[in-house]
């Protein structure tokens, strides 16, 4: 195998759209069951009195996670009260 020369163009790619079939039935069947899952999880976030507080804090709980994944701990109180910070300077824009 020849060493990779990024100086090089690569003209052996397969021209697009591809000749075979991409999405299969098993594809398009759980695409299905997806998009009926999220309807369903829409509509039920529009009953509540106050959706954006849902979205938040499931992005708050990602912001967490992740922190976690990199190994940095920050104090709750601190990424609640930057996500609060955030969310009065866009409302002030």
């Amino acid at each position: 195998m020849e060493p990779f020369d990024r100086n090089l163009t690569f003209n052996h790619l397969p021209l697009l759209p591809p000749v075979v079939e991409v999405l299969d039935v098993e594809v398009m069947l759980q695409w299905g069951l997806a998009s009926r899952a999220l309807a369903e999880l829409n509509r039920n976030v529009l009953r509540l009195p106050n959706p954006s507080m849902f979205c938040n804090t499931i992005s708050l709980r990602e912001a967490k996670s992740s922190s976690e994944i990199e190994n940095i701990f920050t104090a709750r109180l601190k990424r609640y009260t930057h996500s609060q910070m955030v969310r009065n300077a866009a409302s002030i824009t």
